[in-house]
């Protein structure tokens, strides 16, 4: 056996290995009931309204898109900073 198929023998064959299957096998209908329970996701990580008011503040404040850890770090503390400043 080569080493890249252990995970797809590990998968479909589990007691080469003496582990125990533990694939759960669902009905069509469950996995339909759950689709239309969930909302998707937007491509957006937030409100609109936040998003809105935050790409507002950068413009109105000078800042940019970040471009590395530092920069997002400032500009989520200002952003913070002048939502709070504003209620």
């Amino acid at each position: 056996m080569q080493g890249g198929n252990r995970p797809i023998m590990l998968y479909n064959l589990p007691e080469l290995y003496n582990k125990a299957r533990c694939l759960c096998y669902v009905d069509e209908r469950e996995i339909d009931d759950c689709a239309e329970e969930t909302t998707p996701k937007l491509d957006i990580p937030c409100d609109e309204t936040v998003r809105d008011l935050c790409m507002l503040l950068m413009e109105e404040d000078g800042y940019g898109i970040p471009e590395d850890a530092g920069d997002t770090r400032n500009l989520y503390m200002h952003l913070r900073n002048s939502i709070l400043n504003q209620m």
